[in-house]
């Protein structure tokens, strides 16, 4: 009975480190794992064995050779520093990012690099030395050519700096302002360069305030196609207003698609409900399908812990054999809250195999498939199993073992909310690398059982601007007709019209439609059913 106790509170995957400090990053979520390319998994995280006020707190760094073990976490910089990030060049060296300050030095943000694969021997670069300004929280990407990019925030701003290094750190270019002077509030921004397809990409995303809000965001993105050198120009690519339901907030992630398109997921809340917090979607961008929604709403009626909202943290990793693009984000239900009133995060995942314009799972339902399962209610401190602070490998990996697999790090913070906010408990909290066949997300296995009724299960998102996934079942082999209806009960489209097999099916629809009240009937051979739909502008 001990022995079933314990595996019932651990979360999924290795335990490779852990921290006392549970708040691993601000705002957005960082590259903090990576395989190279003979499969050596490279991960990072910022580790500290002392109570509050945690003096030790430094990055730390952990290395799996290939078919092996972990090697064991090492702390690789000299001060104490932290909210760390991670790349790695072309030779398998880890490049790991950290904010710190030396004796006598200004705040900034600083890089150590490896001298190999799972070396453990590290020398430390501050980037950027000539800045005078406070440049914290990195996030780093090194590109095709090993070259270092990193974004930081200034302390005394509301802005985000840029500079790049091509000579392994040694020197770096001035700081350049990538957004609205004054304007980025969050600390929502992350950068990232193209490893397999297309040589010289190079994303980065941040967020700024929509005007005239206190709290709602816009999504920015400007691209290189020469490895930094030069960049088409910022682009707002969700203009959202202050009229408008949702908006942006806290997190934005970047990727580039096996044939070089630039993709981009990030949380919306409900920016009209007076608690932003208690709804929220996963949200996708890409120039060809514009805005799709990913998951949600997750809902909750409390408040979550520091900068969540019910769901938070998307991130996004392709594979490069068919394209599918595979998202993996936390969210929070009612009954996953601890005794300290926080939520328990799980993480969760859908899969788009049409590049970004609709999306599903193995689980029926608008919320993804849940990767670790592990229900947390009214948990003590130590039995917490709250899934948070997760990164992604970019690529889907092919492991011998475990097949096409996503590589997933997290924290377990063993009870929930965030200790330097002064919610929760202190508590040793595990850092986990888990290994996820994709195979779990997908439709290539775990099919959901043949439905016992046909039925319209629903119509994601709804509200909608211009694009929706109806979903429904069948129990039987037949033909199925969707129709688009206005308020008066006129047919303004046919939307489908064809004979399907039993099982469970979405359609994905997109629109061109005034804002309104719009029907959406099914009819089937004994069936017939109707959702409302609301289109927003």
């Amino acid at each position: 009975m001990e022995i079933l106790i314990l595996v019932l509170i651990s979360s999924p995957g290795d335990s490779i480190g852990w921290t006392y400090y549970d708040y691993q990053t601000s705002g957005n979520v960082r590259q903090m794992v990576w395989v190279d390319n003979p499969g050596n998994i490279h991960a990072d995280f910022m580790r500290a064995h002392e109570p509050n006020p945690w003096y030790d707190r430094k990055c730390a760094y952990n290395f799996k050779k290939a078919g092996g073990k972990w090697y064991g976490d090492m702390c690789i910089s000299s001060e104490r520093s932290g909210y760390a990030a991670l790349g790695v060049k072309s030779n398998g060296a880890a490049v790991c990012a950290y904010q710190q300050m030396r004796p006598g030095d200004v705040y900034s943000c600083w890089i150590a690099v490896d001298e190999g694969p799972g070396q453990y021997t590290f020398t430390e670069h501050r980037c950027c030395p000539q800045n005078t300004k406070r440049w914290l929280w990195p996030v780093i990407a090194v590109d095709d050519q090993d070259y270092f990019h990193v974004l930081g925030h200034t302390v005394d701003e509301d802005n985000i700096y840029y500079s790049r290094s091509t000579d392994d750190g040694n020197t770096w270019t001035d700081l350049v302002l990538i957004n609205t002077d004054n304007q980025a509030t969050s600390l929502g921004y992350d950068i990232f360069a193209d490893r397999w397809q297309s040589p010289g990409y190079v994303m980065m995303v941040w967020l700024e305030k929509i005007p005239g809000s206190q709290i709602g965001q816009n999504v920015w993105i400007n691209i290189s196609t020469d490895n930094g050198e030069t960049w088409q120009g910022p682009q707002n690519i969700t203009n959202f207003t202050t009229s408008d339901t949702m908006a942006a907030f806290a997190d934005c992630r970047p990727i580039f698609d096996r044939d070089g398109n630039p993709h981009v997921v990030f949380t919306a809340g409900y920016y009209q409900h007076p608690n932003l917090y208690i709804r929220s979607w996963i949200m996708h961008w890409s120039p060809s399908t514009g805005l799709t929604t990913i998951a949600g709403p997750f809902e909750v009626s409390g408040q979550p812990q520091a900068w969540c909202l019910s769901c938070n943290d998307p991130t996004l990793a392709v594979d490069t054999t068919n394209g599918y693009l595979y998202c993996i984000y936390h969210g929070f239900r009612d009954e996953n809250q601890a005794q300290n009133g926080f939520y328990n995060a799980e993480l969760y995942a859908m899969v788009s195999t049409d590049g970004g314009q609709t999306w599903g799972s193995n689980t029926p339902g608008d919320t993804g498939v849940n990767l670790t399962n592990t229900p947390g209610s009214n948990s003590a401190p130590g039995q917490g199993e709250d899934e948070e602070y997760h990164s992604v490998h970019p690529y889907v990996v092919n492991f011998p073992d475990s097949g096409r697999s996503s590589i997933i790090t997290y924290i377990e913070d063993k009870d929930p909310g965030s200790t330097p906010h002064g919610q929760g408990a202190e508590t040793e909290n595990p850092w986990r690398c888990y290994i996820v066949r994709t195979a779990r997300i997908g439709v290539e296995e775990g099919k959901p059982e043949i439905p016992q009724a046909t039925r319209l299960l629903g119509i994601y998102p709804n509200p909608a601007r211009n694009r929706v996934r109806v979903r429904f079942t069948l129990r039987g082999d037949g033909r199925v007709r969707l129709g688009l209806y206005d308020i008066t009960g006129r047919l303004i489209e046919r939307l489908l019209d064809e004979r399907l097999t039993k099982g469970y099916h979405t359609k994905g629809l997109r629109f061109d439609l005034p804002c309104g009240v719009y029907f959406i009937e099914m009819e089937v051979e004994g069936y017939k059913g109707v959702e409302r739909l609301i289109l927003l502008r």
